[in-house]
């Protein structure tokens, strides 16, 4: 397990790396599911993030002068049409996916923990702006012994929601574990959000400057995804015990997705004409 009180975001870093380093068989090359035409951009892999992290070490991007994505920034101009969308709820055990889930769909919160068996399914309809959207939600167990089941959960969707625990700096790195799992089965870049979620617990000095470095990672991680691959990633820190910015972070999700639905209908009308 990794320990907190990173001292600095110079030593943030460092962790982050090495934690990327002792995980060869998580992080392979994924160059087998890249496309080799129309200038598609291959899935997310190893490379990709370290050369990102090389980039904050050595200080070639003012990370802390970044600020977070401005979602009015993309607008959308989709017709009216109900939207069905399948999206995955995915991150280690025990982060938090299953009341979150229950949070934003409007079921009273859980106090105790009972950890998904595999996968749990529900159907949600919603609206977000004048868009409405029906969502097949998948929330899948974060468990090592249930990837092989999971896999198959993966395809087809639109979107993610990845969870990570505030209080348990571990959970943040193998964040992107799931990235790469998840990218890997849908074989396409689509959009997430990310959550950092129990903020509700955060109450030291130390933890508090131990966000200020995922803040600091997960902005720079949302422009690095849309300048490589032209997707939106949400980025919300969440208490599914009060309800802090859940239901704002799924709508980050739901616009990244309208967003992605656009772009790629736009692409698709350009190689038809030419």
């Amino acid at each position: 397990m990794i320990k907190t009180s990173f001292t600095n975001f110079s030593n943030f870093l460092t962790r982050f790396e090495d934690f990327i380093n002792s995980k060869p068989s998580y992080f392979k090359e994924l160059k087998h599911l890249e496309q080799d035409h129309n200038d598609t951009p291959g899935p997310f892999d190893l490379n990709i993030l370290k050369n990102w992290i090389s980039e904050l070490q050595d200080e070639i991007i003012d990370v802390h002068s970044l600020e977070p994505l401005n979602f009015d920034d993309f607008p959308l101009s989709l017709s009216n049409e109900v939207r069905m969308m399948k999206i995955c709820l995915i991150g280690d055990w025990a982060v938090g996916k299953t009341t979150l889930r229950r949070r934003y769909m409007g079921s009273s919160f859980i106090p105790n923990y009972l950890p998904t068996l595999g996968a749990d399914f529900s159907h949600y309809r919603t609206s977000y702006g004048h868009y409405l959207c029906e969502l097949l939600i998948w929330d899948l167990a974060g468990q090592p012994r249930f990837q092989t089941v999971r896999q198959h959960y993966f395809i087809g969707s639109f979107g993610a929601v990845v969870v990570f625990d505030l209080t348990r700096p571990e959970t943040f790195f193998n964040m992107f574990l799931w990235l790469k799992e998840f990218y890997e089965h849908v074989k396409q870049i689509k959009p997430i959000v990310i959550l950092g979620n129990k903020s509700d617990l955060i109450t030291s000095p130390i933890q508090k400057q131990e966000i200020s470095f995922f803040d600091s990672f997960c902005i720079y991680f949302q422009h690095k995804m849309l300048e490589k691959y032209n997707v939106l990633i949400g980025y919300a820190k969440t208490s599914a015990l009060t309800g802090e910015n859940v239901k704002e972070g799924f709508e980050q999700l739901l616009h990244g997705m309208l967003y992605w639905i656009q772009e790629e209908s736009k692409t698709s009308r350009n190689s038809t004409n030419p």
